[in-house]
This record gives structure tokens, C-alpha cells and sequence, in this order.
């Protein structure tokens, strides 16, 4: 999807964030925290879109929004299916309140996809959370990084300093997750393809 224009903006001359954006853009090649692109898994036609938590720790804004919405609507013109891996802490604080806009939009352009009988794949990688939990990590068929140790809403930290109390070894793990039932499916990196090519088979067999 083109979408490579679309770039984050001080929007609100946050302190220091023009600066902060302009180093993240120089030390990653990217221009904002997530791509999106056109692919292949084994030969088959997939949308994609990949978040980066080396720029500014994988959070989002107004433009993630709008990369997905648009990855969505491609893959539905195109009827390829969406593949999402996530990564980040959630809404971006230098954007305010835009950044949370990106949820709910999020949520609707997933929702199209499926409805229009597609395939939605989501990668969930260590760490995911917050905003970028619940905005796409929670979606789709889910596919968990193995042996990842930070996904919730949440982080472990500020869990137990509202609470006054330890949480476990596990808490967040994929394993404690798939205890929980939450967990689709569980792969090494070098299992990722296999795992997404099967799911797409079975789709396309339907």
C-alpha cells in the first residue's frame, strides 16, 4: 500500500519531540514506527503491516491509523490477507489525545477485513502494550512470539505499583497467557511462515 508519505508531525510543539522524531527517523531509515507493503509468505499474496520498536518504542499515532486503515482496504480490494505483527507500548504522549483516535479506527478497519471473509493474522511479539495491545495486538488469529515475557495492557511495573503486590515469574508470558487461554497459537521465528502459509491454505480450501 502507498502509504510511505504518510509521516508523523509535531502537531502539537510537544518539547523536544521535532527532535526526537528526527533522530528516530536517522538512526532506523523509517519514517514513522510502522510499514506497511505488499508480499509474499511461500508464494502467497499477503497485505502487510509491521511496527518497529526501535522508533520511539513502537508507539503510535494518527499515521498508524491511517497505514492501517488504507493496508485494510487493500487487502479487501485485492482479497489478500492482512498480516499484522505487533510490537510498542501504546499512544504516543507527544501527540495527545490524536494519537487515541487511531483505536477505534484501527478496530473498524480490522472488523472490515474480517467481514469481508478474510484472513487476519496478528504477531504478537515481546513487548505489546498498552494501546498497541489493545488496538491490534488483541485482534485476529493470533500468533505469540515464543517464550515473549511482556504483553498485556499494562506493564509488570506499574501493575504492581497500583497494587501493592508482587506479580509472578510467568505474569505475561506466553506461556501464562495460553495458560489463560488467550493464545491462538505459539511459534518460534523460523515456524512463522509455515504457521501463516497453513492458516492461509485453509482459508483459501474454504
Amino acid at each position: 500500500p502507498e502509504t510511505r508519505y504518510i509521516i508523523d508531525r509535531d502537531i502539537l510543539g510537544f518539547p523536544d519531540y521535532a527532535d526526537k522524531l528526527r533522530e528516530a527517523r536517522e538512526k532506523n531509515g523509517m519514517t514513522t514506527a510502522l510499514i506497511t507493503g505488499n508480499g509474499t509468505v511461500d508464494g502467497r499474496e499477503v497485505v502487510l503491516c509491521a511496527t518497529s520498536f526501535g522508533f520511539l518504542g513502537g508507539s503510535f499515532c494518527m499515521s498508524t491509523g491511517e497505514k492501517v486503515w488504507r493496508a485494510c482496504q487493500i487487502a479487501i480490494d485485492k482479497r489478500r490477507p492482512l498480516i499484522i505483527q505487533a510490537a510498542g507500548g501504546g499512544a504516543r504522549m507527544h501527540a495527545g489525545c490524536s494519537s487515541m483516535v487511531s483505536i477505534p479506527k484501527i478496530h473498524l478497519a480490522l472488523s472490515l477485513v474480517e467481514q469481508a471473509g478474510l484472513p487476519l493474522i496478528t504477531i504478537v511479539t515481546d513487548p505489546t502494550l498498552g494501546g498497541v495491545a489493545i488496538g491490534f495486538g488483541s485482534r485476529g488469529i493470533r500468533i505469540f512470539e515464543h517464550n515473549a515475557g511482556n504483553i498485556g495492557f499494562s506493564g509488570k511495573r506499574v501493575i504492581e505499583q497500583y497494587t501493592g503486590k508482587k506479580t509472578s515469574k510467568e505474569f505475561q508470558t506466553t506461556a501464562w497467557l495460553q495458560s489463560k487461554g488467550y493464545v491462538d497459537m505459539v511459534a518460534h521465528p523460523l515456524e512463522l511462515k509455515s504457521r501463516i502459509a497453513g492458516i492461509i491454505d485453509n482459508w483459501t480450501q474454504c
